[in-house]
């Protein structure tokens, strides 16, 4: 079907299947998403505004792009992977800078630019390091800063211990290459399971801190 792309322990060799592991463990993002869907639509006489909804749709779409790209493997199903995730991080930047924060317009702008220079800079600077996670160095970087900013209330619990999770998370996907001699699944079906787990919570708790009525108003 495919000279796929090969990055993980799992892929040895073409096919849509030679990475079931990576394939089958994205269930886990789509498993959060409808989760997420599910408390807000019961919580719906305290409606979960717009951009709530985004990032769950988001992730959703982060299930289906990974899925892809770990079956079939080719340079656009890599760009489906990516996008739906760069999204998801930016925009959540900038409904936590504006939710949470309460920053204005021009400074949430300025922290985008920056995070999304970051972003680029990153693997252009260190290309492959960390086995390619370099990229998301900014992103757990800037998830770390976020939790010091949650000013009290479940936000204030949840966001560090997103930080600590994508921590974890980010050390398995860094890892995945080195352990193939000894695990050949490798170490990356747990990246997706434990990020699955981040975005759950990092969501959970722009969703705590809108209950509490603080800056609870959507991207305007």
């Amino acid at each position: 079907m495919n000279d796929g792309v090969s990055q993980y322990c799992e892929r040895t060799a073409a096919g849509f299947w030679a990475e079931p592991a990576n394939a089958v463990t994205n269930a886990a993002f789509a498993m959060a998403a409808l989760w997420l869907a599910y408390r807000f639509w019961r919580g719906r006489q305290d409606p979960a505004g717009w951009d709530l909804w985004c990032l769950v749709g988001l992730m959703g779409c982060i299930a289906i792009g990974s899925f892809l790209w770990h079956t079939v493997a080719l340079p656009w199903a890599a760009a489906a992977d990516v996008v739906p995730i760069l999204l998801f991080v930016s925009l959540y930047l900038v409904v936590f800078l504006r939710r949470v924060a309460g920053w204005s317009l021009a400074a949430w702008l300025v922290a985008l630019v920056a995070f999304e220079v970051a972003n680029f800079g990153a693997p252009a600077l260190f290309p492959g390091a960390l086995n390619g996670s370099v990229g998301y160095i900014p992103t757990w970087l800037g998830l770390g800063v976020l939790a010091l900013m949650a000013r009290g209330g479940p936000a204030a619990r949840l966001l560090p211990a997103a930080f600590g999770v994508f921590t974890i998370s980010l050390m398995l996907r860094s890892a995945d290459q080195w352990i193939c001699p000894w695990l050949p699944t490798g170490t990356h079906p747990g990246w997706h399971v434990l990020n699955a787990v981040v975005l759950y919570l990092a969501v959970s708790a722009l969703r705590a801190d809108q209950r509490r009525g603080r800056q609870a108003h959507s991207i305007t």
